[in-house]
């Protein structure tokens, strides 16, 4: 171990270390200093401690790797561990706002007070605390993962605090009633499918648009989600659920099968062939593929125009399904697995606003409870 603090005694009789550890953003150095103890052995011992709680135990070489370096070779090792997506996304938080700010830092040096002061530069140029919290989250798996192989002895991610996530915007919804004028108008569409299972199920688009005929159970009145759409790195492809906790079933109305059954057995005038096997999805092109997020958005902006409704994004029909369900009194665990959420706090933190109107129907069936006595 290479030591790079100093230890001295003072005047007093009394000992004491001082550990550099490096500078801060605004070019000043930085170091840690411990004093008052007895004899030279406490203070060595003390400045090994403060050694590896900063992270300075580590060995030269890695200790000396910068945090962009290290970053984005982690980001390279795990193009199989995320989605596309999530790996664009890595990538320009690295590019964007980790390599200017703190990419030149050696991995030994860096410590809460470097990131904290980092999160703070962010959040005064305007970046959001959501944003800051993403780069925040990718930073804390990457050198946890340096933590697990034994190269770091603790993640100096985990110790800093990102900035707290603000109230966000209450989603658009529609009524009951908005949503029979918006059917009305889609029935048209050859892909009217797709609305009726989004705006029955709350799948998210990528759901929906995955979805084949085999995943409907007519018999048991049930929709299994097991594929989604996600984006590529050419294109789109079909693969695995969000999550696993995505991968789920659940029931639907008889309205909605026999709708289902109607559509599965008619060919819609403008498909080349006949279509609806098993295997087949149901929101599909001429030729029997999967129907791109883009060309689908199209027809739903132009639907949602003819349809003269508030404007919403098509994530709002799922937004509107878990509303009006919680609304009528469905438990939130029920509602929380049926849309997929990884915990029912994620479901309770996007409905927030849903809760007061849940929370007069409590006051009302308690009202009409007898006194006790």
């Amino acid at each position: 171990m290479e030591i790079k603090g100093h230890v001295r005694q003072r005047k007093n009789g009394k000992w004491e270390f001082s550990l550099p550890l490096g500078k801060n953003l605004n070019g000043t150095k930085r170091r840690k200093t411990g004093s008052g103890f007895a004899t030279k052995k406490e203070a060595e011992d003390a400045l090994i401690d403060a050694m590896r709680v900063t992270g300075q135990h580590l060995t030269k070489q890695t200790g000396a790797t910068l945090v962009y370096d290290y970053l984005q070779a982690w980001i390279d090792k795990s193009q199989n561990d995320y989605s596309v997506s999530s790996i664009d996304h890595f990538r320009g938080y690295l590019e964007n706002h980790v390599k200017p700010a703190i990419g030149a830092v050696k991995v030994g040096d860096l410590d809460v007070d470097h990131l904290e002061s980092f999160y703070y530069v962010l959040q005064n140029n305007g970046l959001s605390a959501q944003t800051i919290r993403h780069i925040h989250n990718m930073m804390s798996k990457a050198f946890g993962e340096m933590t697990r192989r034994g190269k770091l002895l603790t993640n100096p991610i985990s110790q800093a605090k990102a900035p707290k996530l603000q109230p966000v915007r209450h989603n658009e919804t529609w009524t009951a009633d908005e949503l029979e004028i918006f059917l009305k108008v889609a029935k048209k569409s050859r892909w009217y499918v797709a609305f009726l299972v989004a705006i029955y199920t709350g799948a998210r688009r990528g759901e929906v648009l995955a979805l084949r005929w085999k995943d409907i159970d007519f018999e048991r009145g049930m929709i299994s989600i097991v594929q989604a759409i996600s984006k590529a790195r050419k294109g789109f492809e079909v693969g695995r659920t969000k999550t696993d906790q995505s991968m789920r079933q659940m029931s639907v109305p008889a309205k909605l099968l026999n709708s289902l059954t109607l559509l599965r057995d008619q060919q819609h005038p403008q498909d080349a062939r006949t279509f609806n096997r098993p295997s087949d999805y149901l929101v599909h092109t001429h030729e029997g593929n999967f129907v791109g997020p883009r060309n689908f958005d199209r027809e739903w902006k132009k639907l949602l125009k003819e349809s003269g409704l508030p404007k919403i994004r098509f994530q709002d029909l799922r937004h509107t399904h878990a509303t009006l369900l919680l609304q009528s009194g469905i438990n939130v665990k029920a509602v929380s697995t049926r849309l997929g959420h990884s915990t029912t706090q994620v479901t309770l933190g996007t409905y927030a606003h849903v809760t007061p109107r849940m929370e007069e129907g409590i006051v009302e069936v308690l009202n009409g409870m007898p006194l006790l006595t």
